[in-house]
């Protein structure tokens, strides 16, 4: 059984490249998922005024419809 042997120059080689790849891939991931979280929130923090607004302006006479928020991205208890 033959046992692949790096030397120190190609064990430093690898590890970089790793380490570039796994960079890429948290930022090809994580990006978008903070635009969605983004996005969310901030449709969120509306629908918290607007709430807040009828609230204060005692206006509960009928059910509001409220508009559907965006998904959530990696918000996972939203």
């Amino acid at each position: 059984m033959e046992v692949l042997v790096l030397s120190k120059k190609n064990q430093y080689n690898l590890t970089k490249f790793y380490a570039c790849i796994s960079f890429l891939y948290i930022v090809a991931i994580g990006v978008p998922e903070v635009r969605l979280a983004k996005n969310y929130s901030q449709e969120y923090d509306k629908r918290i005024n607007y709430l807040k607004t009828l609230q204060q302006q005692q206006n509960f006479k009928s059910i509001e419809r409220l508009v559907t928020l965006p998904k959530s991205g990696w918000l996972h208890y939203s």
